[in-house]
């Protein structure tokens, strides 16, 4: 049993961004700061005209909360903004492995290309959520390994954009805010 089992995602602010409304990929940056959204777990979709029906490509989690120095919704923006769908698709991201390993392993098991105009990205903001542990990133991999974990448990596919998945993490364990407060006086 995991730790987070009966944790309650549809609390959290949630958002849809239909990758079809885009022509550019500073558009999703865009969104991430119009709604101010710092902190988050997403989930990749892509409509698949050939099976008519919706793959879940890819879990995810923002790697630091954005501040002055990134993006707000760099990690979508770098993955996502490379695909060649896009009007002016970004040259250089730093996440080439999306554009190259992802899209061909999704090329290969469905016959298909990845395009811009079938993605839909779902958002959880975590922007401000009351974190338990005093290591943020951390309690943020716990969320993806959970949210994987349910995806599993339902009998789906190990999302192609997830090479590796922790389920490990949801076992381990670290110091809580309310401790690490009573200790140092916060």
């Amino acid at each position: 049993m995991s730790v987070l089992e009966n944790f309650n995602y549809n609390a959290l602010p949630q958002y849809f961004l239909d990758l079809k409304d885009m022509a550019y990929p500073k558009q999703i940056a865009n969104f991430f700061n119009l709604y101010d959204i710092r902190r988050y777990l997403y989930q990749i979709t892509v409509y698949n005209r050939q099976l008519n029906d919706y793959v879940i490509l890819k879990y995810g989690i923002s790697h630091a909360e954005a501040n002055g120095k990134k993006y707000k919704g760099d990690r979508v923006y770098s993955q996502l903004g490379g695909l060649k769908s896009f009007a002016q698709p970004l040259e250089r991201t730093s996440s080439q492995e999306f554009r190259t390993e992802v899209a061909e392993a999704y090329r290969l098991a469905y016959n298909s290309e990845l395009d811009h105009n079938d993605i839909i990205l779902n958002v959880l903001d975590f922007t401000d959520f009351k974190f338990q542990f005093v290591d943020k990133k951390f309690e943020m991999e716990r969320h993806e390994a959970e949210i994987l974990r349910r995806h599993l448990s339902l009998g789906y596919k190990k999302p192609i954009g997830n090479k590796v998945i922790n389920l490990g993490i949801l076992t381990k364990t670290a110091v809580s805010t309310a401790v690490y407060n009573y200790l140092f006086d916060c």
